[in-house]
């Protein structure tokens, strides 16, 4: 019986590392969209991309409980949001968002 309770403490960790794995990509993801958007190349696209890809980090991470990680995703989501509202789109509504 204990030798198949490890397995399943096997199978959540494997899967909590796949969760971690897959949030830090969209993460990575959003930031490649930030910096081509901060040099300029379609600024208003690629932010808005960043923001999809950092909210779809920042579900995945509450989902999974990974609060360490969901901080660091938040901040990124919210320079994102700050950049728009620099760029001067619907700026009062993103310094909220931000």
């Amino acid at each position: 019986m204990l030798g198949r309770f490890g397995l399943g403490i096997d199978h959540i960790q494997e899967d909590a590392g796949l969760t971690r794995d897959l949030a830090g990509t969209l993460t990575n993801l959003g930031t490649a969209y930030l910096t081509l958007s901060e040099l300029g190349i379609a600024p208003e696209a690629n932010l808005r991309q960043a923001i999809d890809s950092y909210k779809r980090a920042v579900q995945i991470l509450e989902d999974a409980g990974l609060t360490r990680d969901l901080a660091s995703t938040l901040t990124n989501l919210g320079n994102a949001y700050l950049t728009l509202s620099e760029l001067g789109i619907a700026p009062e509504a993103n310094l909220r968002q931000a």
